[in-house]
C-alpha cells in the first residue's frame, strides 16, 4: 500500500522545500551520486533542528520570552521544549556524574524572533506543570524521532521510490541527529488504530498517534516530480505536535 500525500503539499509559505535530483535505472557511479545528494539533503533537514539551549526570561500565561534569537540560529516556527533541571544521577559504584533527570514542562513555538530574544506561545504542557523565569529551553539534545513514509512517485513513472526512501533514511541516521521510523511501522501502527484515514499520515488524528505512540517529533513527506525534463524530489518537514511546517531551507541540484 502506498501512502497518499495530503493536498496541503507545499501550501504553507514556510515549507521546507528541499530538492534532490534523482534518476531511475542508475549505474553504480550514479547511485553513489544520489547517495551523496541524500547526505546533503539530510544535513539540510538536520539544520531545522539545531542544537540550541537557552532560558526563559519572562512568562505571561501561555506566552513566554526566551533568550534565543536570530543571532543564535532561532527562527520563526521553531519548537522548543521547556524543562527544569532535575536531580543528579550518579553511578552507584564509581560515583561518576551521569546526567540529570530533567522535568519536561511544555512545548512552545517561536512566533516572533528578534536578534537576541524571541517570543513564544505554548502549544502543549504537562499536566500541573508551571513554567517560570529561569526555566531552560532546548530543541532537543537527544536524537529526534522522525517518521518517513514511502516517497510518493508523483508523475515520475518507474521510479524506485523504495530505494530512494531507504537512501534518505540512511542519510538521516548518519547525521547522528535522527531516529528514523519508516513506512512498514508507520503503516502498521496507523492500521492498528483503525483510523478513518489510516493511509494518510498528515491527518491530524494520525499525526497525534505518531507523536504519542512513536514519540515522533516530525513527519517528513517526499514526492517526485518532473520539472523541465528533470526529476526532483521535494521534501516537507511537518511537526507532529502542531501539524505546522518547520523551518526554511532549500537546495536544488541542477546537474547530474
Amino acid at each position: 500500500m502506498q501512502v497518499r500525500q495530503s493536498r496541503r503539499w507545499f501550501a504553507d509559505g514556510g515549507a521546507v522545500a528541499l530538492f534532490l535530483l534523482v534518476a531511475t535505472g542508475l549505474a553504480p557511479a550514479q547511485e553513489m551520486t544520489v547517495r551523496r545528494m541524500a547526505d546533503e539533503v539530510a544535513k539540510k533537514i538536520a539544520g531545522v533542528f539545531p542544537l540550541l539551549q537557552g532560558l526563559v526570561v519572562e512568562v505571561d500565561d501561555d506566552r513566554l520570552l526566551v533568550d534565543l534569537g536570530g543571532r543564535r540560529g532561532a527562527y520563526e516556527g521553531m519548537e522548543l521544549e521547556v524543562y527544569r533541571e532535575g536531580e543528579e544521577v550518579k553511578h552507584p559504584v564509581t560515583g561518576q556524574f551521569l546526567g540529570r533527570r530533567d522535568v519536561s514542562l511544555a512545548i512552545v513555538r517561536l512566533v516572533e524572533v528578534r536578534e537576541e530574544f524571541s517570543e513564544a506561545i505554548a502549544v502543549s504542557r504537562e499536566k500541573g506543570a508551571k513554567r517560570s523565569w529561569g526555566d531552560s529551553v532546548r530543541v532537543s539534545g537527544d536524537r529526534i524521532t522522525v517518521a518517513l513514509p514511502l516517497i510518493d512517485p508523483g508523475d515520475v513513472r518507474g521510479a524506485n521510490v523504495h530505494s530512494i526512501t531507504k537512501d534518505l533514511a540512511i542519510a538521516l541516521a548518519k547525521t547522528g541527529r535522527f531516529m528514523v521510523v519508516e513506512e512498514p511501522l508507520i503503516r502498521a501502527l496507523l492500521a492498528s488504530e483503525r483510523l478513518p484515514r489510516a493511509e494518510d499520515p498528515v491527518d491530524p488524528v494520525a499525526m497525534e498517534v505518531l507523536a504519542k505512540r512513536l514519540r515522533a517529533q516530525a513527519l517528513i513527506l517526499g514526492r517526485l516530480s518532473h520539472v523541465e525534463k528533470r526529476v526532483f524530489l521535494g521534501l516537507q518537514v511537518l511537526s507532529t505536535r502542531t501539524s505546522s511546517t518547520l523551518g526554511l531551507a532549500s537546495v536544488e541540484l541542477k546537474e547530474f
